[in-house]
């Protein structure tokens, strides 16, 4: 994406139980490194991607606030 400069727009897809593919993200976001975090204490998956940690929030991951 042009909108990312030298970064890549990066979206990320996960497998359902019932096999289906879906997106872990609502929209493609810039950075250059993924990271699979442990999950967090209720279970929820933790990303980080170029610096910034995303969490599960209702149907897709989001920029983790703190």
């Amino acid at each position: 994406s042009a909108a990312c400069g030298a970064r890549r727009a990066i979206q990320l897809y996960g497998r359902a139980r019932s096999g289906s593919w879906g997106n872990l993200l609502e929209k493609p976001v810039c950075g250059t490194t993924v990271a699979f975090d442990p999950n967090d204490p209720w279970g929820a998956i933790m990303i980080t991607i170029g610096g910034q940690h995303y969490g599960r929030r209702g149907a897709y991951c989001a920029l983790a606030r703190s």
